[in-house]
């Protein structure tokens, strides 16, 4: 196939997915455009993509890769929710994944191909999360006792609600607990997830102890898990800068079971040793779920 092939293909399912975005960000804040550093979210010819991206990283990212400062600065200065206005950010910075993918699509860069399939299948997912804000399920709001051991922002400190036993009897992580985690190397202390996708890793660099790492429960598990040496289900891959993602920190690209967004590391060691502590976190949750499974179906029987 041609690239205008290639992109004629993919224009009408980018159209769809910039109109649930737009959509999704009219509704978690109408007044984005007058509050916030919108980037211009278009669908390009099929030359522009690589001005699109570059267009939108500009927008959403310092030069190393940070959060840019027009966005920090527009979020302390918004009259409405501060959240609505990164969950607009995390939309934007969708839709720029989404630029890179039918990129990587037109001009058939290896091992990316399939990438924007991936993505896509993420993005109700991802709206549903992130709309999620709107409704009032996020920090400050006082929580249903069925989200026991979430937490809440006051006057700029992370403060712990009731992190009781619920979390723990369920066999989940309960907040304060060593875990292992998708995005460490190294054992954390489980904040807790605040509805959203987004991470985040705090320090107490007076009190000691652990780091805290606030994110999905699925995405911890309890720090004896244990971790294999090697597994052929982890798929590591050298790949050439030109492929690498702007601002990924190296060109060893991780993959695994399951086909979802790849991630790239510093070394091969690196991106091993990631994907092996994030198949024991998988397996760990699956094998929760197959006994949960047994245990009632056994309950079912006469």
């Amino acid at each position: 196939m041609t690239p205008e092939e290639r992109f004629n293909a993919i224009r009408p399912v980018l159209v769809d997915a910039r109109h649930k975005i737009t959509t999704a960000i009219e509704a978690v804040h109408p007044a984005a455009a007058e509050c916030l550093p919108m980037p211009e979210l278009v669908v390009p010819d099929v030359d522009g993509f690589a001005a699109a991206s570059r267009a939108l990283n500009a927008n959403l990212f310092t030069a190393i890769g940070g959060r840019a400062a027009a966005w920090v600065e527009a979020r302390s200065a918004c009259a409405h929710d501060p959240k609505a206005a990164m969950a607009v950010y995390e939309l934007c910075y969708f839709w720029y994944q989404l630029i890179n993918a039918g990129r990587s699509r037109i001009e058939s860069m290896p091992g990316w191909t399939n990438h924007i399939e991936g993505l896509l299948e993420m993005l109700s997912g991802r709206i549903a999360q992130l709309s999620g804000v709107s409704a009032g399920v996020e920090h400050g709001e006082t929580p249903p006792a069925s989200d026991r051991g979430k937490e809440k922002r006051m006057t700029g400190q992370l403060e712990v609600v009731d992190a009781g036993a619920d979390n723990g009897a369920a066999g989940v992580s309960a907040v304060g607990d060593p875990v292992i985690s998708w995005y460490d190397d190294d054992l954390v202390e489980y904040g807790g997830g605040d509805g959203g996708p987004w991470t985040t890793l705090s320090f107490a660099l007076l009190a000691g102890g652990l780091p805290v790492r606030k994110c999905e429960p699925e995405r911890v598990a309890p720090a004896d898990t244990p971790i294999p040496g090697k597994d052929a289900r982890v798929s590591v891959v050298k790949r050439t800068r030109a492929e690498m993602p702007y601002g990924e920190p190296g060109v060893w690209q991780l993959t695994l079971p399951g086909g979802g967004v790849p991630t790239w590391h510093r070394t091969k060691r690196d991106a091993a040793m990631a994907g092996l502590r994030r198949l024991a976190i998988l397996d760990w949750h699956r094998a929760r779920a197959e006994a949960a499974a047994a245990a009632g179906a056994v309950a079912d029987q006469p």
